[in-house]
C-alpha cells in the first residue's frame, strides 16, 4: 500500500514539475480563436472523412497555429532555480531537472548553467 501511495504522490510531483517546466521554457498557455476554426471550416480544409477518425482530426487539428502567451525572463529564471532545488529535495525529480536545466542552456545559459552546478554539485 505504501508502494503505491508513494507512486501516486511521484507522478503528481512529476506533473506539476512538468507545469512548472512550462514556465521555464516560456509558454504560459495558449488561445485559440473560434472566429479562426470557423473559418477552416466554412473554407472546406476539413472535410466528412476528417471526422472518422477522431485521433487523426485532433492531430490535423492541431497542426494550425495557436497564440502563444509568453511568460516573462523572471518567471523563467525562477522556474529554472526551482527545478533544481526540486531536484535537489526530491531524488525522482534529480534527473528530470539535470535534463531540463541542460536543455534550457539553449536558451538561458547562465542562469541554468548556474543551477545545473548547483544540482550537480
Amino acid at each position: 500500500m505504501a508502494a503505491s501511495q508513494q507512486a501516486e504522490t511521484d507522478v503528481r510531483l512529476i506533473q506539476a514539475f512538468t507545469e512548472l517546466m512550462n514556465i521555464a521554457n516560456g509558454r504560459g498557455g495558449y488561445v485559440t480563436s473560434e472566429k479562426v476554426i470557423e473559418e477552416l471550416f466554412k473554407r472546406s480544409v476539413f472535410t466528412d472523412s476528417d471526422f472518422a477518425d477522431w485521433k487523426e482530426f485532433q492531430k490535423r487539428l492541431g497542426e494550425f497555429p495557436v497564440i502563444y502567451l509568453p511568460v516573462g525572463l523572471a518567471s523563467q529564471d525562477a522556474a529554472l532555480a526551482a527545478a533544481a532545488t526540486l531536484g535537489l529535495k526530491y531524488d525522482v525529480l534529480r534527473v528530470p531537472a539535470a535534463e531540463a536545466l541542460h536543455s534550457a542552456k539553449q536558451f538561458r545559459q547562465d542562469v541554468a548553467e548556474r543551477h545545473l552546478q548547483r544540482l550537480n554539485s
